[in-house]
């Protein structure tokens, strides 16, 4: 079985550079624009199910990506994003400037990463992400052979790293994971595996 992850496309807090978390923004046009193209790339994958985030960002690009198909789109909080709390709404630059907020560690030493009042832990995130993957995507294997899932950056980092059994020092290894990019994970007697890493449908502009 194969298992299709996919980022939302761009927000206007994307495109900003603010701190979205589970805020729940729309898209943008060009965020739109993105999720049809990936769509169209994908086309020929004959998907079974749809499971996506319930924020709208990522649902409504779940809806792009399937346009046209007979398909209903399962959501679940478990595929929302990491919550930063009291962040929210933040430019990301300011917080990485200030060196003594935590949020500066985020993206530079993830192990030292202490949450802002009311936020999530990468362990929170991850513990979530594998218990959907175990609990949810697994047990499908032999009815179905195509899954499409739509989610975050975050929550898509930690199932990939938990799929790899990284530790937390290494959460961000790997290629960055750009609007609508595309992680393909196979799920072979129960055993996921990474098969393809933030594969882009679209031509960067």
């Amino acid at each position: 079985m194969n298992i299709y992850i996919v980022r939302h496309g761009e927000t206007p807090w994307n495109k900003k550079k603010l701190i979205q978390g589970q805020r729940d923004v729309p898209l943008n046009e060009y965020g739109r624009e993105l999720a049809e193209k990936t769509g169209e790339g994908m086309r020929d994958i004959p998907f079974d199910r749809v499971f996506s985030s319930p924020l709208i960002r990522a649902k409504e690009t779940a809806e792009l990506l399937i346009k046209g198909r007979n398909l209903t789109i399962e959501t679940d909080n478990r595929l929302m994003e990491i919550c930063f709390g009291g962040a929210e709404g933040k430019s990301l630059s300011e917080l990485y400037e200030d060196k003594e907020d935590p949020m500066s560690r985020f993206l530079t030493a993830p192990a030292e990463y202490e949450p802002p009042e009311g936020g999530e832990t990468f362990l929170d995130v991850r513990k979530r992400g594998m218990d959907f993957l175990k609990n949810q995507i697994i047990p499908l294997e032999g009815r179905y052979e195509n899954i499409l899932l739509v989610a975050h950056a975050c929550i898509i980092r930690s199932m990939i790293s938990g799929i790899q059994n990284l530790p937390i020092e290494e959460f961000w290894e790997g290629p960055p994971y750009k609007n609508c990019c595309v992680c393909r994970v196979e799920c072979r007697d129960g055993v996921l595996t990474l098969k393809e890493e933030a594969v882009l449908y679209y031509e960067e502009g």
